[in-house]
């Protein structure tokens, strides 16, 4: 059989047919591997998922650093209060 013949038996495929369908797959496999980094860091590295994610932890750490100490103070305020009236509510 030559290389330019079809093997008439379907389960057997020729060296070219092989060569050309790794071909297509590794393209294809370097394409969505190029997508999902550019997902991830965006296309000069400084964007992407892994941007919004710092961003989100910046804005998170400045509740916890701001939000928080104003908040329990508050509560704290509120039961010293509660505690020097008696305990009494109303």
């Amino acid at each position: 059989m030559s290389e330019d013949e079809e093997p008439r038996n379907p389960k057997y495929v020729t060296s070219l047919q092989c060569i050309s369908k790794q071909t297509n797959c590794s393209s294809d496999f370097k394409d969505e591997l190029r997508t999902i980094k550019k997902a991830l860091v965006g296309d000069d590295m400084r964007g992407g998922i892994v941007k919004d994610m710092g961003d989100l932890k910046s804005k998170l750490s400045l509740a916890k650093t701001v939000l928080l100490p104003i908040a329990l103070s508050v509560v704290s305020a509120l039961l010293v209060a509660w505690a020097v009236t008696g305990f009494n509510i109303g």
